[in-house]
């Protein structure tokens, strides 16, 4: 009798279930025959927007970016003369710009730097989680403490910034939080295992907490998952595609305006460019040997084998 009565329950739920899905697909198909250029987009006029690792490439284009919209800019970075320039720069387009030299890779340094924040500039209303760090070594031939050191800029960072930060959003049911992972943490690559590993966390961290605010009914939260391929911003300098032209290396200053322009449709998911993207949907679908063989071809295996990346120790992102 039990599981009549469990069933009698569970059959209307489905049905609704059904629905919703057919709902929503046709929905999507609707909105995106819409060109983006007529979508309503929010005014974040006035709004504090941190950017980690602002002082350089994405970071310092998001935040130009930002203070064209009229926005107070907060950027963390943990190189002082990146800080700097960024600053004179953001500043030049007429934003309020606060900088702070912060290693988002230490908790207590960020938790140090949040409460100068809040007492300096007030709560933060946009997080961009957009520092990393790369380390490209076939896996036997990777060391212990850079496993360590990608994890704490690339991941554990994101949750020191999150704990400091979304409790007042949480309070006020409002805010944003971008986080730029990377390609890689939805396909993986070769001879970046540490990297690699540290934005797929990056990107179950974001999933994960998108799916807990809809939970705990925060649903004036809004979340943007970005995961571009290889950027212009000297992070990956000597890596390449096989076929650049098909898939070409991202300016940072387009990424930025994609990337803002989607926060202002509220929009949930940036992969980029378009055959990035068509890699990351054919991966679910082909079976593991097809995959392979697409990924051989693309040359994702050996992308890195040029890999030189930055000459100097910095916090910026791919």
């Amino acid at each position: 009798m039990y599981e009549r009565m469990a069933a009698a329950h569970i059959v209307p739920e489905l049905l609704y279930t059904i629905w919703l899905v057919i709902y929503y697909i046709l929905e999507a198909v609707v909105l995106s025959l819409i060109p983006n250029r007529m979508k309503a987009r929010k005014d974040i006029s006035d709004e504090v927007v941190l950017i980690t690792g602002g002082g350089h490439g994405i970071g310092r284009s998001l935040a130009v970016r930002f203070a064209r919209l009229r926005c107070r800019v907060i950027i963390l970075d943990n190189n002082q003369e990146w800080l700097d320039e960024a600053q004179r720069i953001i500043a030049s387009e007429g934003a309020d710009v606060y900088a702070y030299l912060c290693d988002v890779s230490n908790r207590q340094n960020v938790y140090e730097c949040a409460r100068l924040i809040q007492n300096d500039v007030g709560e933060v209303s946009i997080l961009v989680n957009n520092a990393g760090i790369v380390c490209s070594k076939y896996f036997m031939d990777l060391p212990d403490e850079s496993i360590t050191d990608v994890f704490r800029t690339n991941t554990f960072a994101h949750f020191w910034t999150l704990k400091a930060f979304l409790p007042s959003m949480m309070d006020r049911n409002h805010g944003h939080i971008i986080t730029i992972a990377s390609v890689v943490g939805k396909g993986a690559g070769c001879a970046a295992s540490g990297y690699i590993s540290s934005k797929f966390a990056a990107v179950g961290l974001h999933e994960a907490l998108e799916m807990e605010l809809r939970m705990l009914r925060r649903t004036g939260i809004h979340m943007t998952l970005v995961c571009p391929g290889l950027v212009s911003t000297g992070l990956f300098e000597g890596a390449e595609y096989k076929f650049p032209r098909l898939v070409p290396v991202l300016d940072a200053d387009k990424l930025a305006e994609d990337v803002v322009d989607t926060v202002l449709r509220n929009g949930h998911l940036v992969i980029t460019p378009f055959m990035a993207e068509l890699g990351v949907r054919v991966k679910s679908l082909l079976p593991v040997k097809a995959c392979n063989a697409v990924m051989d071809f693309a040359g994702a295996t050996t992308m890195l084998n040029t890999f030189r990346g930055r000459q100097t120790t910095t916090t910026a992102i791919s």
